[in-house]
């Protein structure tokens, strides 16, 4: 970004004990990403207009901070969706790969939880290290044949999503594997920040999980949710979110059941769920479990099989006491298939 970028005043606190940086420099991004601007004086939000009051603490050691203000160059340009900015980087890749690359959700939550937090690296001034987008792929145990990761940061001249991808294939993923690899899946995550540069993380990887005959297994997870989902409507519960990252730590789960012989809440080495939610780096503040493992050499048909499963769980007072808990508000599914043809499920709630 040239120097001649418009600028405003910002203050950001610092600890001087054990150096944190705050995330003064932009509103509370749960509710709204605005940039905080001096004017006259006092703080306010330049998205929302509310004002802001620095805090005194830090968050982290509990001492008190320091501020001090500083320029921060701001972008004037429309900003394009993310999502439509991902489509697009998508649509390049595949345009030159010469295999059909499938969209993977678990893949493209761990790419965009990477690139928000590089957002709030790069501009929030924290000097922790923090894992690298492969080393996320590695924290899930996804089973994968092989994977290749891409970060970048762009600040792209392009005025719509495909321009944008354009620029951003040509400047980092022109050498986008082909020749030799087999890859099949894709994950994809982007981020702006408010300055006008454009993050985004890819990855591509060999996905292992295969069921017998038609049966696709992102079908027959999704089947198990929407069940899931039918069993709380009924008895007068909300419907839970599909939550990929938790969906990664349920695969992990049913892929070492089945691997390792098992079928048991807790690891032969006397690990728990609650070790498994934070080896993912999972934050939830709840956490359940159910699992299942059936036979799925007689039929193909994916409703039926998910009802199957959910209906074992409902029949078994633990199971059912999670699908029923009303203070769940998301849920991911993971399966794989043993040597024997034996289906391991695993659904995970947050």
């Amino acid at each position: 970004m040239g120097e001649d970028w418009p600028s405003v005043q910002t203050t950001v606190s610092k600890c001087p004990k054990c150096g944190a940086h705050t995330k003064a420099s932009y509103h509370d991004g749960r509710r709204c990403d605005g940039l905080v601007i001096e004017v006259d004086g006092t703080l306010q939000c330049a998205e929302c207009g509310v004002e802001i009051t620095p805090k005194s603490t830090c968050p982290v050691c509990g001492a008190t901070t320091t501020t001090e203000t500083t320029k921060s160059p701001v972008s004037l340009r429309q900003e394009i969706p993310s999502t439509q900015i991902a489509d697009a980087i998508r649509t390049q890749i595949q345009q030159g790969y010469s295999k059909q690359l499938n969209d993977d959700e678990t893949l493209s939550a761990i790419a965009s939880r990477d690139v928000s937090v590089t957002v709030e690296q790069t501009h929030f001034g924290s000097s922790s290290s923090q894992p690298t987008l492969s080393d996320r792929v590695d924290q899930h145990s996804l089973l994968l044949g092989g994977y290749q990761t891409y970060s970048l940061e762009s600040y792209p001249d392009g005025e719509t999503a495909e321009a944008i991808a354009s620029e951003v294939h040509a400047e980092f993923l022109s050498a986008f594997p082909d020749s030799g690899t087999d890859f099949t899946h894709l994950g994809i995550g982007v981020r702006w920040n408010l300055r006008g540069g454009l993050h985004a993380g890819v990855i591509a990887a060999k996905r292992l999980v295969t069921l017998p005959g038609d049966l696709n297994p992102s079908e027959l997870e999704k089947a198990i949710h929407s069940a899931t989902n039918e069993q709380r409507a009924i008895h007068g519960y909300s419907r839970l979110a599909y939550d990929p990252h938790l969906a990664g730590i349920a695969r992990t789960h049913s892929r070492t059941m089945a691997t390792e012989g098992f079928f048991a809440h807790e690891f032969p080495d006397g690990s728990t769920m609650i070790d498994r939610y934070r080896c993912a780096n999972y934050d939830g503040q709840q956490a359940g479990e159910n699992i299942a493992k059936q036979s799925v050499a007689s039929t193909t048909d994916t409703n039926a099989i998910a009802t199957s499963v959910v209906d074992g769980w409902m029949d078994s007072p633990g199971h059912r006491d999670n699908i029923l808990t009303s203070s769940f508000e998301v849920e991911g599914i993971g399966l794989y298939q043993g040597d024997d043809g034996t289906l391991f499920v695993t659904q995970n709630f947050g």
